[in-house]
């Protein structure tokens, strides 16, 4: 299967049609999209999460991107050259504590995936 022909899929990576996509719940997606959640050197964090099954991979006949890694400064604010993005969870891990390792950080624990965005956000608040 290719990328063109499902823009949906589940955390798994199984291909979902739009009716399939369309019947699961926002608030269940939304519960499952933390992978992890790591604080670094200085304040800032690494955040890796599921796209809400939604494939990232714009390049005809590439594999599903369904997970991305972040790097925030102590601000909140993007750091450049840190986003990366997956094909599936296992993937996602390594790349996120290789992210953590590359900002001076260690991978201790994996934060609850069922953090939800609101959560998320009061964590980060100045």
């Amino acid at each position: 299967m290719t990328s063109e022909n499902y823009g949906y899929y589940d955390r798994d990576g199984r291909p979902l049609s739009n009716v399939e996509y369309d019947k699961m719940p926002f608030a269940e997606r939304e519960a499952k999209k933390r992978v992890a959640w790591t604080s670094v050197k200085g304040g800032g964090w690494v955040s890796t999460v599921w796209l809400l099954g939604i494939n990232h991979n714009f390049i005809p006949g590439g594999a599903p991107l369904l997970f991305e890694t972040m790097a925030f400064d102590a601000k909140g604010h993007e750091i450049d050259d840190m986003t990366q993005r997956y094909e599936n969870e296992p993937l996602a891990l390594v790349g996120h504590a290789e992210v953590v390792a590359a900002l001076g950080g260690e991978v201790q624990k994996t934060e609850s995936n069922t953090v939800t965005a609101a959560n998320d956000a009061a964590m980060h608040a100045p």
